[in-house]
């Protein structure tokens, strides 16, 4: 026969706040490394010559919203001014770092919505029944204000773990290719 510990329920594995609250450093941790880091190595390396004033200590220095938009300029004029034809490749490739470059933004916003949300407990008796996440803004269509709120669980983060996942993916695979152009010929 299973002892007590045995048998607790789902409802009360689902509960446990330092499962969730694990999630959300991991979250913090798997945007930081890979996103971040990548970002500022890809606009480091395109940055002509690399130790240029406004290489990686203008970069270190950026938050993440200008990071993406100075790492999508230095890309665009790094790759404008290689001499390699390939054309079609060339623009496929801009066209696919464009859009992992939107991915991060989107990510941003979710992680920040993540870590900047209120994480209230709710109890009922003695238990925890829940965690509820919970991110007060500005209304975008008037005065009041918006709740995005959500019910957790420790699932409750993965699908945006595997999105910072695709996109810290792309991102070196994005890396690996600039570093291949690096030594090429510039015109």
């Amino acid at each position: 026969m299973p002892s007590a510990t045995q048998r607790r329920s789902k409802a009360d594995e689902r509960l446990d706040p330092d499962d969730i609250y694990r999630q959300i450093g991991l979250v913090v941790v798997a945007f930081q490394t890979p996103l971040e880091t990548t970002l500022m190595q890809i606009g480091w390396m395109a940055t002509e010559p690399s130790h240029a004033a406004d290489g990686r200590g203008a970069l270190a220095e950026m938050g993440f919203s200008q990071l993406v938009t100075a790492t999508a300029r230095r890309v665009d004029a790094f790759v404008a001014g290689l001499d390699i034809g390939h054309d079609e490749f060339r623009r496929n490739f801009l066209s696919n770092f464009h859009q992992l470059l939107t991915s991060c933004r989107d990510v941003a916003r979710q992680r920040n919505r993540t870590v900047h949300s209120a994480y209230i407990h709710i109890e009922g008796g003695d238990q925890l029944v829940g965690i509820m996440r919970s991110d007060m803004r500005k209304a975008a269509d008037g005065p009041g204000v918006d709740f995005d709120q959500e019910l957790l669980t420790p699932s409750s983060f993965d699908a945006f773990l595997q999105e910072i996942a695709r996109v810290a993916i792309g991102l070196s695979h994005s890396k690996v290719q600039l570093a291949q152009w690096v030594r090429r010929p510039r015109s």
